[in-house]
């Protein structure tokens, strides 16, 4: 005797849609500008006049020249990660702060390690290396995947 257990290809494809990080493998140039409500990793560069914006998080893995914009509909606690070598701009919710690789006393460190960027306790944006991570922002990650979860919230 067998038995299983069968998901429909539209609930999966529903789970999958509300659950996944957009990927994407693509450089963002001058004037285009990139919107999700999910996640974003994009495997590119953000040019100078480029916009990357997410209700999530953002993860980027290449150059940020533009405007990265996390939390865009008001959620504090998202994160940017990406390295920060060159002029830019970065926004969680409601703050924002212009990368100028030329002011010494900028929180930025030019590194081509990936940083993270996150709303601190005083509500301000931070700064921290990517080790530091699972201390910022435990819960990071931790929801994908866990479908029988997500059916529960249906």
């Amino acid at each position: 005797h067998f038995t299983q257990k069968v998901v429909e290809i539209e609930l999966a494809d529903q789970w999958h849609n509300e659950t996944s990080p957009v990927m994407l493998v693509k450089n963002i140039r001058n004037g285009q500008i990139i919107q999700s409500e999910r996640d974003i990793i994009l495997f590119g560069d953000v040019r100078p006049g480029a916009v990357v914006r997410s209700s999530g998080s953002i993860i980027v893995v290449g150059h940020v020249h533009g405007t990265i914009h996390a939390g865009a509909d008001g959620d504090e606690s998202t994160i940017i990660i990406a390295p920060f070598m060159h002029n830019g701009q970065v926004r969680i919710s409601e703050h924002v702060e212009f990368i100028d690789m030329e002011d010494d006393e900028s929180k930025i460190k030019n590194s081509t390690l990936p940083q993270i960027v996150y709303v601190n306790d005083l509500h301000v944006l931070e700064f921290a290396e990517i080790e530091q991570l699972a201390q910022i922002r435990p819960d990071f990650a931790k929801d994908l995947g866990g479908f029988e979860e997500w059916q529960k919230q249906l």
